[in-house]
């Protein structure tokens, strides 16, 4: 797989046009004062750009992601990521279209943001197909990381780089206002952890004789700055490519084989087992409900601590 190709577009340079297992609580949260370098990543093709366009005018307004007074938005990035290459004339009005969103037209989500910026996966069209499109995206993303040098302790200083990202696909919407703030809190808890989401919770009772049904999934938050969780990823991304190629085990889907891999035993012994357990984790501030139809708005009045919700079917 070739290494990802990317650059990065901020705000002020396109005005310039120089292109190149657990449940946290809320005191857990409010007693801690972060101070992470953090990004929200929206993972994205040609085919939702509409869907993202509508979350901006929609959810993303009637929900406002943060409160400019907790100061937050010197340390987050907003990062379209996209599929193909952003800057191919066929796609050359998005740029414009999502700046203009954010920046002018909603200008309080500008507030919400350090930089705007957009990275390219530069995906084959025979790499482009779902599922197999979004888990390439996805590994793609970690090849960007393993690019950026570590410090000595293996991390990276917060000032240049990310530390952990939100990985918030299209059908990812919120429910309640301050989301952001409480997805960068929620990052910056200090203690150990690679990836942070919601276990499936489809009604449908059968799920629970899948494989993959404890699986985190995708819509999570996930550190950027720990070099063994990158070769983790890698490790993932070489097995499912390698072993199983028609998606039999893994569905082709990068967080099923996130969560199979690391339960491997022919893969990953007993003793890397328990180093790894905790490292995953449950959370109910995002809620995946996979295919079930579910009102986010109801869903968010139930349940104090979601602020997200995932899923195929998911309305406000």
């Amino acid at each position: 797989m070739g290494v990802i190709v990317a650059f990065w577009i901020t705000v002020s340079q396109l005005s310039s046009r120089e292109i190149d297992s657990i449940v946290l609580k809320d005191s857990m949260l409010e007693r801690h004062r972060p101070a992470l370098r953090f990004a929200l990543i929206i993972p994205f093709s040609r085919h939702e750009t509409e869907r993202v366009l509508l979350n901006l005018e929609t959810s993303w307004l009637q929900h406002p992601p943060c409160d400019p007074s907790r100061n937050y938005s010197p340390l987050i990035d907003l990062v379209f990521y996209f599929h193909k290459n952003i800057l191919e004339e066929q796609n050359g009005h998005l740029v414009g279209q999502l700046k203009t969103l954010v920046e002018k037209k909603h200008a309080p989500l500008k507030t919400c943001f350090g930089s705007v910026r957009f990275l390219n996966a530069l995906l084959k069209d025979s790499e482009d197909e779902y599922p197999l499109g979004a888990t390439h995206m996805f590994f793609r993303l970690f090849h960007r990381l393993s690019e950026t040098p570590l410090l000595k302790n293996g991390h990276r200083q917060h000032q240049q780089h990310h530390q952990a990202f939100y990985y918030m696909e299209p059908d990812n919407v919120p429910c309640r206002k301050n989301w952001l703030d409480r997805l960068y809190e929620e990052a910056s808890i200090p203690g150990d952890f690679w990836m942070r989401g919601s276990i499936m919770r489809d009604r449908n009772p059968m799920v629970g004789d899948w494989s993959f049904s404890d699986h985190i999934n995708g819509n999570a938050l996930y550190r950027a700055d720990d070099a063994d969780f990158i070769d983790f990823v890698k490790r993932v991304e070489k097995e499912m490519m390698e072993q199983d190629p028609d998606g039999t085990i893994y569905l082709r889907s990068y967080d099923v084989g996130l969560d199979l891999v690391r339960r491997n035993r022919t893969l990953v012994d007993w003793i890397e087992y328990t180093d790894l357990a905790s490292k995953f984790q449950y959370t109910e501030t995002v809620q995946n409900w996979y295919r079930t139809p579910v009102n986010a708005t109801t869903l968010c009045m139930k349940h104090p601590s979601t602020y997200l919700v995932h899923g195929r079917e998911v309305f406000l």
